[in-house]
């Protein structure tokens, strides 16, 4: 707004122009700047999932998390008036559904304890999250054996027991940066 009201722009004569005053009306207008708040609003929180799977954290297990994070944001900068967001959230799970929304996804999410354990409940009474981490141990695991033994330890890990039980697991479940592959 302080650019169209500047002297600069005044003096060079493009506001005294037919184009001019036309984009002067619009920048100036509450409309335009409601717009644009809506767009930060919106895309914000995207931009914040864009940021995170940038870094070094390991994205498998976090994007799934984040994306449900960002409509969270998304929904609450709108005081969870779903008029006010339900079109972009259509296009979110349209995109979402088509690449996301896989077991791989879904594993990655259910594996992973900043997420899991917070929200252990719903992520099982949800059967889906579940489903995707069976559907990829009978992908990568051909032995029957070594299936059953991963089943074991992800009782052990549903239940908080044996190595989950320990404090420094414990400790590690709010850690964004933990890399379990880095032990």
């Amino acid at each position: 707004m302080r650019f169209f009201r500047s002297d600069e722009l005044n003096e060079m004569g493009y506001l005294n122009k037919v184009k001019g005053k036309k984009a002067s009306k619009v920048a100036l207008s509450d409309s335009f700047w409601k717009g644009v708040d809506n767009a930060v609003n919106f895309f914000e929180p995207l931009a914040i999932v864009l940021r995170r799977m940038d870094s070094d954290v390991p994205a498998m297990g976090f994007l799934y998390g984040c994306l449900l994070e960002a409509k969270n944001e998304i929904s609450a900068r709108f005081d969870h008036e779903s008029s006010k967001f339900q079109q972009v959230f259509e296009i979110i799970d349209k995109r979402w559904d088509n690449k996301l929304k896989t077991p791989l996804h879904r594993a990655g999410y259910y594996l992973n304890p900043y997420y899991y354990y917070p929200n252990k409940l719903d992520i099982e009474l949800d059967g889906t999250f579940r489903d995707g981490l069976i559907t990829c141990i009978t992908k990568m695991v051909d032995n029957v054996d070594l299936q059953d033994k991963i089943i074991q330890e992800l009782e052990q890990y549903q239940d908080e027991d044996g190595t989950f039980a320990k404090e420094v697991a414990k400790r590690q479940w709010k850690n964004k940066n933990f890399d379990p592959g880095i032990a």
